[in-house]
């Protein structure tokens, strides 16, 4: 089966004299020399396997279609398919010029064929200008857009959570005396060091408590802080 030239949206052939040197791998490919170099290795390429290399290489991962490739690499002229299987046969016999194939050609059935970098290499894939400096700080704005709305969302998650959550409770595991001195609601207790005072909070709310001190054994409270805040979670010193 033959391929006719496509008058519609024909792209003009590859020059290989104006295309820039990249990379694939550890293969060092230089287009206007058609060269590929790998170490102290260097092999002469072909001008129409150097532009079909070209063409699959600058799509970037994506496939390009037969027609494409006669369109850039043959002017669109009648070709066969012996020629392009021919090339396509001689671009991957250039992976094999490393120790490890720097790339593969896949076939796509009845659409065309795709490059993809193999092995570790594929991260530093082809060598491509960077990104303009708009783009670039329309990334970075994203990305810190994005970092302070995760910064929000944490602080109020643990808002939530120290709002929500139940205040810590006490059991006295064993006692012949009652523990409670008066009705109002008493939470926090804290003992002394040495085991003979307990310090805890009480109130007639969670919102208006005063810090209260008594001995384990029994009596009465001695109320420590007298002011309008509220007071809890009264700790000791190591040394009481």
């Amino acid at each position: 089966m033959n391929y006719a030239s496509r008058n519609l949206r024909i792209a003009p052939a590859i020059s290989l004299a104006e295309e820039e040197d990249f990379s694939l791998g550890p293969l060092r490919v230089q287009p206007s020399a058609r060269q590929i170099s790998v170490g102290h290795r260097t092999e002469t390429v072909e001008p129409r396997v150097m532009q079909v290399l070209v063409i699959l290489a600058r799509a970037a991962g994506a496939v390009v279609s037969r027609e494409q490739l006669i369109e850039r690499c043959w002017g669109g002229r009648i070709v066969g398919d012996d020629a392009v299987n021919n090339a396509i046969v001689k671009v991957r016999a250039l992976a094999g010029l490393s120790e490890q194939p720097a790339f593969e050609i896949e076939t796509i059935p009845r659409v065309g064929y795709r490059l993809r970098q193999r092995g570790r290499e594929a991260a530093t894939a082809i060598s491509l200008p960077a990104a303009s400096p708009i783009a670039s700080s329309l990334s970075w704005r994203w990305i810190g857009l994005a970092a302070a709305a995760i910064a929000i969302a944490g602080g109020l998650i643990a808002a939530l959570y120290d709002f929500f959550r139940p205040e810590p409770k006490w059991i006295v595991a064993e006692s012949q005396l009652p523990f409670i001195a008066s009705p109002a609601m008493e939470r926090y207790p804290a003992l002394a060091p040495d085991g003979t005072m307990i310090a805890y909070s009480a109130g007639p709310t969670v919102h208006n408590r005063h810090i209260f001190l008594r001995l384990v054994k029994g009596g009465d409270p001695i109320q420590l802080t007298h002011d309008a805040n509220d007071a809890s979670s009264p700790a000791w010193s190591p040394d009481g």
